[in-house]
């Protein structure tokens, strides 16, 4: 045999070759072990193969040697870490075999040597990626297992133990942890994933150990070998009790919105039309036993003795231990009752009573709904008394023939003070609070944490909650317009046009205007404005008008305003208002502005004029000043 084939397969080996002393001294290295352990031939040829093996396993080596010298063994066989010329350790594979001469005397060994680092690093990565995985799993508190084709169990994670109270063990029917009334929807779902081969998300209800339902989102993804055909499928399950709760809670929260919001949207409208004290209550009484869902409400008086009187005779409540009379708090909850002020004057304070059987959770929602409603009622009540006083002299007056045009411009004052001080605590307190609410949902509605479809119900209740606030800020211009001197009578008259519209929207309003009005002071800006408001007022409420016409023009001097519709007249416009509120009030405060006017029922409607001078004496009033 040519000797030369030993020489060339030693050297062309792909495996590191090399033959070692007894000594433990390279004889002999082919260079596919060189590259190994990155020496050049004549270096390695210098040095030991202990030299590159590890501290720890010299000892090992050095047992194994000596078993193969006293031939107890023919060969061994280990993986072991070796050292790099670099630094580095390689892991190998190391095979070392005992050559004997013709006498069996000990020549040398020959070790083969093959780099598998990269399989170890493979190996190594792959369990320590099993180990997190397997980490992950067993301190999740999603449920994962796996299943095979019959959907029996192949593995269960342990947080089944603690969402279910139990873990199903390998080998039974997932089938016997599904609600029953699922079962057909669950195989349905799996005969789509099985044909389509995709991945299928859906809501699927459990039975833990009790018996008790869980609600759960579940995603099922097939897993594939041989031949693409899926062997295995894989879950993950998420309990979702603590969602649908939160949708629960999302959906009665918007449901209670509604009844407050509709609440207190009838109130306001209803009050505007209200012109006693007794309306005021009745109105009170009907909406909030509605809101709160009980008849058991209704209204008590208390006067400075603290003597109470309800308004039924036969009504027994057990009252607060303090003086209704003396105490300052505008709400009390005591023995069931909720008892929140609606009136105040020097001698009898009134409240409305209601029962109190709310959940705690949202009884502070619906407290902070009484407390506006009552502040409302309050302030109207007010200004009720403040009118009723105030047509009581009128009347007296007239009967007297002794109203001056300064005395009815010191009553129209009062009147606009007592609408700015409703509109500025309509402000300051229902409008502030309503806005302090819309921001705190606002942030809420912005968590990235929510879910989609938590975030959209959240946007309609915060759409609602604008929709208060507008009404609101309506209200408290309509009471007292803004910058009434800067703006003037034209931009007055077309916001408040251009409001009725939105509110109304039956009707067009045709409103033309010529000539200058800044020859005009605040109060004559002001009574033009409030006769506009009362017509269109009182034409969006009662008249059948489809059409309005509205003039204003500087004539010599005079300041001209026409009003024309083709409703129903006189009488409808009118239509359930005393005439000391509606047609006496636009009377009056026409004299009070030293002008005169006419109205009068044609054939398609009502006609207004009315014509006020821009002159007027004002000396007077210094009275009013004073």
């Amino acid at each position: 045999m040519d000797p030369f084939l030993f020489h060339h397969a030693f050297e062309y080996a792909p495996i590191g070759i090399g033959m070692v002393s007894l000594e433990g001294k390279w004889i002999k290295v082919n260079p596919a072990l060189c590259q190994i352990l990155g020496y050049s031939e004549e270096l390695l040829l210098k040095r030991s193969l202990n030299d590159f093996i590890h501290p720890d396993e010299v000892d090992w080596e050095y047992r194994q040697a000596k078993a193969l010298i006293n031939n107890e063994r023919k060969t061994y066989e280990v993986v072991k870490r070796m050292f790099h010329r670099s630094g580095d350790v390689v892991w190998v594979q190391l095979n070392v075999t005992f050559v004997p001469d013709h006498t069996g005397i000990p020549l040398y060994f020959v070790a083969q040597i093959q780099d598998i680092t990269e399989k170890v690093k493979l190996k190594n990565d792959l369990q320590a990626s099993e180990a997190q995985y397997r980490l992950m799993a067993e301190n999740t508190n999603d449920l994962i297992g796996i299943l095979d084709l019959n959907l029996n169990v192949v593995y269960s994670s342990p947080s089944h133990q603690k969402v279910l109270g139990f873990i199903a063990p390998i080998g039974e029917n997932v089938c016997k942890l599904i609600h029953p009334d699922d079962l057909p929807f669950l195989m349905q779902e799996f005969e789509i994933l099985k044909s389509t081969k995709k991945e299928r998300r859906f809501e699927l209800r459990l039975l833990d150990v009790d018996g008790q339902t869980v609600y759960t989102e579940t995603q099922v993804t097939p897993v594939f070998k041989g031949m693409g055909q899926p062997e295995q499928l894989v879950y993950v399950t998420r309990d979702i009790g603590e969602k649908k709760r939160a949708d629960q809670i999302i959906a009665n929260s918007e449901k209670l919105y509604r009844t407050l919001y509709d609440g207190l949207r009838i109130i306001t409208n209803e009050t505007e039309r209200v012109t006693k004290k007794q309306e005021l209550l009745q109105v009170l009484v009907r909406k909030i036993g509605k809101v709160f869902e009980t008849g058991h409400v209704g209204i008590l008086s208390v006067n400075t003795q603290g003597l109470v009187e309800f308004d039924k005779k036969d009504e027994k409540i057990p009252l607060p231990e303090e003086n209704l009379y003396l105490t300052d708090k505008n709400l009390i909850v005591e023995h069931g009752f909720i008892f929140s002020r609606i009136a105040t004057d020097d001698k009898i304070k009134s409240y409305v009573y209601v029962k109190d059987n709310k959940d705690p959770y949202i009884q502070r929602i619906f407290l902070q709904w009484l407390r506006t409603v009552s502040r409302i009622a309050e302030i109207i009540s007010e200004d009720i008394s403040q009118m009723e006083d105030m047509v009581a002299e009128l009347k007296r007056l007239v009967k007297e023939r002794k109203e001056p045009a300064w005395l009815s411009r010191l009553m129209f004052r009062v009147a606009e003070e007592q609408r700015r001080e409703l509109s500025l605590d309509l402000h300051d307190s229902a409008l502030q609070e309503q806005i302090i609410w819309y921001r705190k949902l606002g942030d809420l509605v912005e968590d990235a944490a929510l879910p989609q479809e938590v975030r959209e119900q959240l946007k309609r209740i915060l759409n609602g909650f604008e929709e208060v606030i507008h009404h609101i800020q309506f209200t408290c211009n309509e009471l007292a317009p803004p910058f009434i001197k800067k703006r003037g009578i034209v931009q007055l008259l077309g916001a408040m046009i251009k409001d009725i519209h939105i509110r109304f929207g039956e009707f067009v309003i045709d409103f033309q205007h010529e000539g200058s009005f800044d020859c005009l002071n605040e109060e004559q800006i002001l009574g033009i404005f409030r006769i506009v408001q009362d017509l269109l007022g009182n034409a969006g409420k009662h008249s059948r008008a489809s059409e309005i016409e509205l003039r204003l023009f500087n004539q010599f001097g005079k300041i001209h305003v026409t009003y024309r519709d083709n409703g129903g007249g006189l009488e409808e416009v009118f239509n359930g208002m005393t005439r000391q509120l509606g047609l006496y009030r636009i009377q009056e405060r026409i004299r009070s502005l030293e002008g005169h006017c006419s109205l009068r029922s044609i054939n398609t409607g009502l006609e207004v004029e009315v014509i006020l001078p821009v002159e007027v004496d004002w000396s007077e009033d210094v009275l009013i000043e004073g």
